[in-house]
């Protein structure tokens, strides 16, 4: 194995364990994204009972405390839209950050065979060479 070939070697090891931190970030990532989309189908469906509730009031004193709950309730899926449109974003750039690094590491594990098969074939006509330079007797 050359020197160039080792270093080929060990930048595509480099981008393969870059590649390994990407990816358990994106799937962390994804996966709170996934808890961010079920609180707010949660948060969307309180909002909705609570609006159902409005109806029913019947003394001031339920009629602020559905208001306050309401209120607070917009507020925090409002919260949580945002962190999600956030999630979203960030998971989006860690996707396209994954695809290039596992480009990239194909890239120089292709590199690395290649060298491989020119020093390879490159020993072999070499020992060709001397097999048929050899003085026969």
């Amino acid at each position: 194995m050359t020197r160039k070939e080792k270093l080929t070697r060990l930048l595509a090891m480099k981008e393969r364990q870059s590649l390994a931190r990407q990816a358990a970030a994106l799937a962390e990532q994804k996966l709170q994204m996934l808890q961010q989309q079920r609180l707010l189908e949660t948060l969307q469906v309180l909002v909705q009972e609570k609006r159902e509730e409005i109806g029913k009031v019947t003394s001031v004193g339920q009629l602020a405390a559905s208001h306050w709950m309401g209120t607070t309730l917009a507020t925090q899926m409002g919260t949580t839209e945002n962190h999600l449109r956030g999630t979203s974003d960030l998971v989006a750039q860690s996707s396209v950050q994954v695809a290039q690094t596992s480009q990239r590491q194909r890239v120089l594990t292709e590199r690395a065979d290649m060298q491989n098969r020119r020093d390879r074939a490159e020993r072999q006509d070499k020992a060709d060479a001397e097999l048929f330079d050899r003085p026969r007797r």
